[in-house]
């Protein structure tokens, strides 16, 4: 049985979607629907689930100008300066720049915003 989970949803409804980084038990990606942009990274282990860590950043915003080149810049700054993907810096980053976001952590059954 397949384990669904929130950024299989943002998948269905997806427009583009870039795979920033891929292993045997992790992939990193930028997903973009009509209404966000969607970083997301699944965790594995032994080819299951076992965590996913979602950031959704709505395209409109009052204080912010919100572009897929932006958000991007974003990512790859923070991936680049940390040698790997720090949630607290990018989460300092958005807040910084005055974007609103969701963040939602998932591991086994339980949603932690």
């Amino acid at each position: 049985m397949k384990q669904f989970n929130m950024v299989d949803c943002n998948l269905e409804k997806s427009t583009d979607l870039k795979i920033l980084n891929v292993n045997s038990n992790y992939i990193s990606m930028l997903i973009v629907t009509e209404k966000s942009y969607v970083y997301a990274e699944k965790y594995y282990k032994d080819a299951k689930l076992q965590s996913c860590l979602t950031f959704e950043i709505f395209k409109k915003q009052n204080l912010a100008n919100i572009n897929y080149n932006f958000i991007k810049y974003l990512i790859f700054s923070n991936l680049v300066e940390n040698h790997g993907f720090d949630e607290l810096e990018f989460s300092k980053s958005l807040r910084k720049n005055k974007i609103y976001f969701h963040k939602w952590f998932e591991k086994g059954n339980s949603i932690k915003t």
